[in-house]
């Protein structure tokens, strides 16, 4: 009998995961709506989208292969990440409240 792939929403993503994927969303949305202030809203979506996608990745690997490696980087992720939230969260401050 076939393997089935089976795709367990709740499983793959824990809730930080989530708040850091609403949060590439939306900063998405913001660069576009705001994408004349932004200066290059172009790169700032594309960030945005390889960001999410690379946690998407990152997450559906630690959940079919796990391995030590992958598991300590998708735990410490949103840490090592913060530092370039706060930067790219900057970038929106002056192209929303001029």
């Amino acid at each position: 009998m076939a393997q089935q792939n089976h795709f367990d929403f709740d499983e793959v993503f824990r809730p930080v995961d989530l708040v850091i994927i609403a949060y590439q969303v939306v900063m998405s949305i913001i660069a576009i709506v705001f994408m004349s202030r932004t200066g290059d809203g172009g790169v700032h979506v594309m960030r945005h989208g390889l960001s999410l996608a690379a946690i998407v990745a990152l997450r559906l690997l630690t959940c079919r292969h796990g391995g030590t490696a992958l598991n300590l980087v998708s735990d410490w992720y949103p840490i090592l990440t913060l530092p370039f939230t706060y930067k790219s969260t900057g970038d929106y401050i002056h192209a929303v409240f001029p």
